[in-house]
């Protein structure tokens, strides 16, 4: 018993390393080229003196590059949220600009879906209390599973607003199935993907809470899905 608790001791602490060392690989190893090949795609994009094409090959390499990014990013803030142990640095954040940002990075999935983006823009400026990384994640997977879910030839729409809070709903054409509707936003649920990992809604829901908002959704065959989600507003700066 004595051996098969130092064992079981020695498994948790190799686990423990690993941990650390998968965090350590994933924070410097990957984020650091990776910001690089970012960096680079982002620069031949906007550099006017490539033609068209080369250009709008850039653009797809900085979109998926962005889209890495954001895993890598959102898998360190998941685990750290589970845990307990992220500490959020909330800020007032332009949310319009926010969303906008996600819209660009999520426009040439749509376009290879024969998707269309509609996004209504607010006549005021929206500030919310959060952090933009945080909000830039969310609100990305949200609207693209909006974007694989939709129907070809249809419309993906995105609307903000403000009252007590700040709301942003995305809505598309497409059913959420009966049987996983209660089961959303809970980890590992999916349906219709291949290669879905079944986290993109559930991440959503962790990082939507663990600044203060909320996140909820509507589905049926006839009005298609409509997700909103809230957040706090930013209080104005008294001088």
């Amino acid at each position: 018993a004595q051996k098969r608790l130092q064992r079981e001791m020695q498994l948790v602490r190799e686990n423990a390393d690993l941990r650390e060392d998968v965090e350590r690989i994933t924070r410097h190893d990957l984020k650091n080229p990776l910001s690089v090949v970012l960096g680079y795609a982002s620069m031949m994009a906007d550099d006017e003196s490539l033609d068209k094409e080369h250009r709008e090959s850039a653009r797809f390499m900085e979109d998926s590059a962005f889209t890495m990014m954001d895993m890598v990013n959102n898998s360190l803030n998941l685990y750290k949220i589970e845990q307990g142990s992220f500490q959020l640095e909330p800020v007032p954040l332009d949310f319009d600009r926010v969303i906008k940002k996600v819209i660009t990075t999520v426009t040439t999935l749509a376009d290879q879906l024969g998707i269309r983006l509609e996004y209504s823009t607010p006549a005021q400026e929206i500030s919310v209390t959060g952090d933009e990384m945080l909000c830039h994640s969310l609100l990305n997977n949200l609207l693209r599973n909006a974007v694989e879910a939709a129907p070809r030839e249809t419309t993906v729409s995105i609307q903000l607003e403000a009252g007590d809070c700040a709301i942003v709903t995305i809505h598309n054409q497409g059913a959420i199935p009966e049987d996983i509707r209660g089961r959303f936003f809970d980890k590992y649920v999916t349906a219709g993907k291949t290669q879905g990992t079944g986290l993109g809604t559930y991440s959503a829901r962790l990082l939507t809470e663990v600044q203060n908002g909320r996140i909820e959704f509507e589905s049926s065959i006839e009005a298609g899905t409509t997700l909103k989600v809230s957040l706090p507003l930013a209080l104005p700066v008294t001088p």
